[in-house]
């Protein structure tokens, strides 16, 4: 028996791959070609070099492929995912399938990788169920999906949260839901934004939102259109905002009787405290202004 380790490398891209082998013929005899899981090459385009064949056992040949694939590791040419004894070697690696639907482990600073001829292996991919609540995988394709006998996993369905904050997708209809015992997962939670405009989404009890150091994302914005009706969202110190180029979205609009009588009934009896009646009295007068 004749044991020995080999490296295999594709003509053209010089991608390669190093294992062991136990042979009852020697080596240069020996037409195996490797047993590479991720690497799917056309294998009339390698070729094959004899590293080291003098081993008195398989053991003394595993132990010198896993010194010389650790040497190799990290080039980018390398299809060597799995090291003997050490395990298998992904960082920076991702499953990609080409147009044909092959599906490879490339590095991300691989040439493969890097050419755009591979995507991620979900794209173009849409989870669905049946009539049954049965689960598949798709394609976005597939005549079953296109035609209604499918459908998407999340159709008609919400995002919702329990009182421990555990998150689940149910239909409006689910008793958990109607009842209250889930609610929506945006519920007591407010968008904000920091002193440097990050945005972020706490809770509305979040000490730092009740501190100011954190403030609502629309806080010192307007709503504004320009002289085409187009609306925007600015600043309120916007030059074109204080310029008039820009003007709030109410400007030379009239509000309908019905509305006004609504707005009138839903007041009455409400007392409001001098602070917002002094807030009121600030936003007619920049009202006037604009």
């Amino acid at each position: 028996m004749y044991h020995y380790v080999y490296r295999i490398e594709h003509i053209e891209t010089k991608q390669f791959y190093i294992g062991s082998r136990s042979s009852e013929v020697h080596p240069t005899l020996d037409s195996y070609l490797g047993s590479m899981k991720t690497w799917k090459p056309n294998k009339t385009k390698l070729k094959k070099e004899i590293i080291k064949d003098d081993f008195i056992c398989r053991e003394d040949a595993i132990k010198f492929e896993t010194e010389e694939i650790s040497k190799w590791i990290e080039d980018p040419l390398n299809e060597n995912y799995h090291i003997p004894s050490v395990g298998f070697h992904t960082t920076g690696a991702a499953s990609l399938k080409d147009a044909n639907g092959n599906v490879k482990l490339l590095r991300k600073d691989s040439e493969l990788y890097l050419s755009g001829n591979f995507v991620g292996v979900t794209k173009g991919i849409v989870p669905t169920l049946d009539s049954d609540n049965n689960y598949h995988m798709v394609d976005k394709n597939d005549p079953r999906y296109v035609s209604g006998e499918l459908i998407h996993m999340f159709k008609g369905r919400i995002s919702v949260k329990d009182a421990n904050g555990n998150y689940f997708s149910v239909l409006p209809d689910d008793v958990r839901y109607l009842s209250g015992e889930l609610v929506g997962i945006a519920k007591g939670r407010v968008t904000v934004k920091d002193a440097n405009g990050c945005t972020l989404q706490v809770d509305k009890n979040d000490p730092r939102y009740l501190s100011g150091e954190l403030v609502n994302i629309s806080k010192g914005m307007v709503m504004v259109k320009d002289a085409s009706g187009k609306t925007y969202k600015v600043l309120r110190d916007d030059p074109r905002y204080l310029s008039g180029e820009l003007v709030g979205i109410t400007r030379g609009v009239r509000q309908k009787q019905e509305s006004i009588d609504k707005a009138a009934e839903s007041r009455r009896g409400q007392k409001r405290t001098d602070e917002t009646k002094q807030k009121m009295r600030e936003s007619a007068k920049k009202r006037k202004r604009n």
